[in-house]
């Protein structure tokens, strides 16, 4: 699966972690992340991979976890 801005951001609260230990887990630099998941610095391959592989959940798990925040942001705006 792709990742994109909003999807790191819903995973990595999902999974209760901060910025700061996604980067350190992706090894990349918080910072960086930071800027990513606000979409002022874009989402390279490399970075793409390397914080997919620090991300303990499957496709699916993904997938299920973005629909559902997508429904509940639905809902709040009704």
């Amino acid at each position: 699966m792709r990742l994109t801005p909003e999807i790191i951001r819903i995973c990595r609260k999902a999974l209760g972690w901060t910025q700061g230990k996604l980067a350190r887990l992706a090894n990349v630099s918080c910072p960086l992340l930071g800027s990513i998941e606000r979409e002022e610095r874009a989402l390279l391959p490399h970075t793409e991979s390397r914080i997919r592989k620090a991300l303990p959940l499957t496709d699916e798990e993904i997938s299920d976890l973005v629909r559902v925040n997508r429904t509940i942001l639905t809902k709040k705006e009704d």
